[in-house]
């Protein structure tokens, strides 16, 4: 029992500190994915030592390991517990405009079309962002221009097409390849009642075998549009969702949110996590940030339409 408790505790020990590094190669890097379940397995780990072993300097050194990564995944995740700090208030009776949107990856070789289409009907929201959308895709989804007469897109069976779908006219709209020439970013303005709101949609290449091995396009992509939206002008208001293969509290996160002033309403209120769908464990991969000037009305994930993502919803009042 002392060898397994040993391996056991090194290994998470590992691969909670590696993320700290600089290292930009996917392994390590997505380590930071995993700080709830690393937090759940020190803290399993953490009371098999304390009762299974006797007492003496190797346990005490098992407990301050554990107990060091436990410390290290709930700082990372801390700002996600609903006694946290919100940095986007709870909207209130107040407000008078309102604007909503979904965002979901649909996964490009789902071919449940329709239940998406019903999902998207039922939710009424204002804004739908979806990536991974190919021809095919772009074909079923065309049944929605009643509902949502302006479209942008770009179609890719690469997994990186990405349909932005508005109910308001776009009074700017643009298909932006901000690191790579195959994969699209959206950057599209709306005007509700005098007040102009951009919104960014982006889908980075997530870093892993098979794709890019390095994080560094990924982080670069989510910079750019942070320097973008930090260029815009102070009274207009934006919005940045999207599957960023990411989390939220990873260092690029950090940074994007400093560089862009755009808040997460996710914040004190819970992780919202949306991938694997299949999963009773998940991860926050899907993404809302927004300016601070909004409140948050409603956040919360959606059900099941065939893909590896669950789709979320929210909608922000001011």
């Amino acid at each position: 029992m002392l060898v397994v408790l040993s391996i056991a505790t090194l290994v998470v020990l590992v691969l909670t500190i590696v993320p700290k590094f600089n290292s930009s190669y996917w392994l390590w890097r997505s380590q930071i994915n995993l700080r709830i379940p690393y937090l759940f397995t020190s803290g399993f780990i953490l009371i098999l030592v304390v009762f299974l072993l006797p007492f003496g300097w190797i346990k005490t050194l098992l407990i301050a390991a554990n107990m060091y990564s436990i410390g290290i995944c709930y700082k990372s995740i801390a700002a996600f517990m609903p006694w946290a700090k919100k940095t986007i208030y709870q909207s209130d009776e107040d407000d008078q405009q309102e604007i909503s949107c979904l965002v979901h990856n649909v996964y490009q070789e789902n071919d449940k079309y329709d239940d998406m289409i019903d999902l998207i009907r039922e939710s009424k929201a204002d804004i739908v962002l979806l990536v991974e959308t190919n021809i095919e895709w772009g074909k079923h989804l065309d049944k929605l221009r009643d509902s949502y007469p302006y479209f942008i897109k770009e179609l890719r069976d690469n997994t990186y097409g990405m349909i932005m779908m508005s109910r308001y006219k776009y009074e700017y709209a643009k298909i932006e390849h901000r690191i790579k020439n195959y994969i699209p970013s959206i950057h599209t303005a709306i005007n509700i009642n005098q007040q102009r709101i951009h919104i960014f949609g982006v889908h980075p290449e997530p870093p892993m075998i098979g794709h890019e091995t390095s994080t560094k396009p990924k982080d670069l992509e989510l910079l750019s549009a942070a320097y973008s939206i930090d260029n815009l002008p102070a009274f207009e208001k934006a919005i940045l969702i999207g599957d960023l293969n990411d989390v939220a509290w990873s260092k690029t996160s950090h940074v994007f949110k400093t560089i862009s002033g755009l808040k997460d309403p996710r914040q004190g209120r819970g992780f919202f996590a949306t991938f694997p769908a299949w999963s009773p464990f998940r991860i926050p991969l899907d993404h809302v940030f927004c300016s601070s000037q909004f409140k948050l009305k409603k956040l919360k994930v959606l059900r099941k339409t065939g893909s590896d993502h669950l789709p979320i919803y929210f909608s922000l009042t001011w």
